[in-house]
């Protein structure tokens, strides 16, 4: 570490474990746009979607009770991935039929029923000392497929994203339910402008191209 004379680390929380003075970069992650389905899918209004590991510290029981909460009969979940909550999940939607459990679906699905649904749920919540560094992969994803997501505020997500999605900060089952129906609830003219700013905030700010200049510039400092 002592030889190393810059650093490009994943969330601003990791600078306290570097050396005095230290030069480094938050680089967060990078997207590629061929990830992107360019096909235009119509929005099924009030369709919920995770996609991701179904672990208990991410928050999908959260999420899952949350929605059992919402007694709207035009609101659909739809949860696709593998995890050891995988048998609660299935428990669920045979309880409630509004949810619907895909198992493990190929990626370029998954993308696409990101762009079909109404609003995605990130439900992991600031818990645990991890959250400050690290920064959860499907933010970039979920933010470029152009549907309006609903995060958590953790602390290794830069505040700048906050601009270009729905956030809460209430850890409570209630909270994450109201926000939800709160959303929905809002104009699908409203809605799909951020989605549309989230997904060119993504696009034009982390793409390859911007994110290793950021290290190729700080390496010129140094």
């Amino acid at each position: 570490m002592r030889k190393i004379t810059c650093f490009g680390i994943l969330s601003e929380y990791m600078s306290e474990y570097l050396p005095k003075h230290a030069n480094y970069v938050v680089i967060e992650g990078i997207y590629s746009p061929c990830n992107l389905v360019n096909i235009p899918q119509p929005k099924i209004d009030g369709r919920i979607l995770y996609s991701g590991t179904l672990a208990e510290r991410y928050g999908i029981k959260n999420l899952l009770l949350a929605f059992n909460l919402l007694k709207n009969e035009n609101y659909s979940l739809i949860i696709c991935g593998r995890g050891d909550s995988e048998e609660y999940v299935k428990n669920m939607a045979t309880k409630d039929r509004r949810i619907q459990y895909l198992g493990s679906i190929p990626h370029d699905e998954i993308l696409q029923l990101q762009r079909t649904a109404s609003l995605l749920v990130n439900p992991r919540t600031p818990e645990g000392i991890y959250t400050k560094y690290s920064f959860p992969s499907k933010t970039m994803e979920y933010l470029a497929s152009g549907t309006p997501t609903l995060l958590y505020e953790l602390p290794g997500i830069p505040k700048e994203y906050y601009h270009y999605c729905y956030s809460l900060n209430d850890q409570s089952i209630t909270a994450l339910a109201e926000k939800v129906d709160e959303v929905l609830s809002l104009s699908i003219e409203e809605r799909t402008k951020l989605g549309e700013k989230a997904q060119q905030f993504i696009l034009d700010t982390k793409n390859a191209t911007i994110q290793c200049t950021k290290i190729l510039e700080l390496i010129k400092r140094t």
